[in-house]
């Protein structure tokens, strides 16, 4: 199975679950019945996999991320289950703003850097975010290809820092972090990975042995 958000340039980053540790208990489980028992046994475990995939996200991101649980659960969108070729798989795709902009239907981390004005596009300087828990992370030094600036001058914009969304001089954009999407992807990673894979081994034992123990 597959997680799937949105990422800058290539417009998606994908998250693929290993899950070599479960295969070997497939393969005894696929000896033991057809292949279309199988698949529509597999099937039945996909289908339940949003759900609990939305808990697991909402337990470990928080841990790495200055994140709350309910913002996290709102990015998990319904699974879709997907056959063919004589394979099962779900693909759960995140939903949320793209990396480095903010946007009204997110919360957005606030950012900050060392520039002054508009001028300040030609020096060199670093852009820091509260992002991961107990530390500050310094985001990359081009976003899209821009560089980040502050506009001290401007009472409005001045607590924040932002970035051109092209070569003109406007429209620009607040910087923030990574996306919350992107989230499972880097620090949380392990733990995401970790718990999914107990929950897909826990429910394929108990889904394949109910079906052989009534013979179907």
């Amino acid at each position: 199975m597959a997680l799937v958000g949105p990422n800058v340039g290539t417009g998606r980053v994908e998250l693929d679950i290993d899950s070599a540790e479960i295969q070997e208990l497939l393969s005894q489980l696929e000896g033991r019945m057809t292949q279309e028992q199988f698949e529509r046994a597999m099937y039945g475990v996909f289908n339940r996999v949003t759900g609990k995939v939305r808990g697991i996200l909402a337990k470990d991101v928080p841990r790495r991320y200055e994140v709350m649980s309910g913002e996290v659960r709102r990015t998990v969108q319904d699974g879709r289950v997907t056959t063919g070729g004589g394979q099962v798989g779900c693909v759960i795709p995140l939903k949320g703003p793209r990396f480095g902009h903010a946007n009204k239907s997110a919360r957005s981390f606030k950012a900050k850097g060392g520039a002054h004005g508009w001028v300040s596009l030609h020096k060199k300087y670093r852009v820091s975010s509260k992002i991961y828990k107990g530390s500050a992370s310094l985001l990359p030094i081009t976003i899209n290809g821009q560089k980040p600036f502050r506009n001290l001058s401007a009472p409005k914009l001045n607590m924040h820092t932002y970035v051109r969304e092209g070569k003109p001089r406007l429209p620009i954009d607040k910087v923030v972090g990574i996306s919350i999407p992107q989230m499972p992807m880097n620090k949380a990673r392990p733990e995401v990975e970790r718990d999914i894979v107990e929950y897909l081994e826990d429910r394929i034992y108990h889904r394949f042995i109910a079906l052989l123990e009534n013979g179907q």
